[in-house]
């Protein structure tokens, strides 16, 4: 669970198999606030503390935590692992125990991908040198070509590489490129290079190139993604590749200093609201039947403000991020999906998407600290149904709310993207966020 949305929450807290239920409460800071009010909320509900383990680092408050609600078991990580580099660690191989796959298995993997290389040279080091080279060139964007069996792999590269390298006026933007609409939507596009992550993605291959785009057939290298070896293998090679393309753009890779400034202001909007009870309305700019926009030109809907955003402004290495600060659900997913596919189809260029507060803590950083070439759409929802954040353990009473909470990341995200020169709008859509996601994609392909 990485969605503050209170619908979120409330679908899995009302799940029939709560009793048989293992709750892995994973932060290496151990403040992360969106883990430890999930922790605060289900212990709450009546979980015993034997239901809980905690992976986090020595001496952190989560690990206080643990030891006060007896949690059955706490993993102290170590320290000097920075969060998104911990795939191999206590972080990765705890949870993959517990869904029986071999934590030896999985090293070996990562050591054999450590010893392995093509031609006398290290794969990881020869990613890391593309990587960077190509960002250097002005590729930035990373095209992420993978079969649907391996997709899953996708938001992990993307919070390590965005996270990583998204700073100082600097960085590659990760972007998920379905294999079916690879080729269809390569044609164009100056500032892109694609990774295929498997086998079956390098089918795309020969025609990317001719195409005249950079690829490098990362999925032939490796193991195959869907075992613990194969994917081990990625998790080293990635960790390895990002440090080097942090070297070539002249970054540090281990740090994230815009990702500390969305949670700031988020902490300020939360602490107005426990001093004044609310968090103050927000006079939208426009409305239509999608909802209300806020942000842009006085007075103009909705759909226009989506075309003037877009218009003028969409040419070669500009992006599209779409941020969806709603519960995630299928179908809403697949319409973001289209969305972004109709963005790269009609405009050529290429669009993202993702869930908040998810994507705060992976291509946020990129947002504010990379080269100031992205458009952002948040879309928001209302609450139907709010769901408490209990203020102590155990105790269900509370002075703030998911529903708050959310909002609260939503406002401190947007000011510190308009803080950063970025341009920005907000789209609440009164209705279904799938139906309104669905519209702009059509209205965007008809132009």
């Amino acid at each position: 669970l990485d969605c503050t949305s209170p619908r979120a929450v409330a679908e899995i807290g009302a799940g029939s198999a709560m009793d048989e239920t293992l709750f892995v409460v994973a932060t290496k800071s151990g403040g992360t606030v969106e883990t430890l009010s999930f922790a605060k909320y289900f212990h709450a509900l009546g979980r015993a503390g034997e239901q809980f383990v905690a992976i986090t680092d020595p001496g952190s408050g989560l690990a206080d935590l643990a030891s006060q609600l007896q949690f059955r078991e706490t993993f102290l990580n170590d320290p000097e692992i920075g969060g998104r580099y911990s795939a191999l660690s206590l972080f990765g191989l705890v949870p993959a125990a517990l869904l029986g796959v071999s934590p030896a298995e999985l090293l070996d993997g990562a050591a054999a991908a450590a010893a392995g290389n093509q031609g006398g040279e290290s794969v990881a080091a020869q990613l890391g040198a593309a990587l960077g080279a190509a960002a250097t060139a002005g590729r930035d964007k990373l095209m992420l070509v993978a079969s649907p069996e391996a997709a899953p792999l996708i938001p992990w590269v993307e919070q390590l590489v965005a996270e990583s390298t998204g700073k100082h006026g600097r960085g590659i933007l990760p972007v998920e490129q379905p294999l079916d609409t690879a080729l269809q939507l390569a044609v164009g596009g100056s500032d892109r290079l694609y990774v295929t992550l498997d086998a079956a993605a390098s089918a795309v291959v020969p025609g990317l190139v001719r195409l005249g785009q950079p690829v490098v057939a990362l999925g032939e290298q490796l193991g195959d993604v869907q075992q613990p070896g194969g994917i081990a293998g990625h998790f080293f090679v990635w960790e390895l590749a990002v440090a080097v393309a942090g070297h070539l753009l002249g970054i540090n890779p281990f740090d994230q200093p815009d990702v500390e400034a969305a949670k700031v202001l988020a902490r300020e909007a939360v602490e107005a609201y426990r001093e004044t009870g609310v968090l103050g309305d927000l006079a939208p700019t426009g409305t239509d039947e999608l909802g209300a926009v806020h942000g842009g030109a006085p007075g103009v809907a909705p759909m226009a403000a989506v075309h003037r955003l877009l218009q003028g402004e969409a040419d070669d290495g500009r992006y599209l991020a779409i941020q969806a600060f709603v519960a995630p659900a299928a179908q809403i997913t697949q319409a973001l999906a289209d969305l972004a596919q109709a963005v790269t189809a009609t405009l050529g260029i290429v669009a993202t998407y993702g869930y908040g507060p998810r994507f705060l803590h992976s291509t946020g950083q990129l947002h504010k600290g990379g080269g100031g070439s992205g458009l952002f759409l948040q879309v928001t929802e209302g609450v139907e149904q709010d769901v408490v954040i209990p203020d102590e353990p155990g105790e269900p009473a509370g002075a703030l709310t998911f529903g708050i909470l959310l909002e609260a990341q939503v406002r401190g995200d947007g000011e510190a993207l308009r803080g950063a020169g970025r341009e920005l709008l907000r789209l609440h859509v009164t209705g279904d966020p799938a139906g309104a996601i669905r519209q702009l994609a059509v209205a965007i392909r008809a132009g």
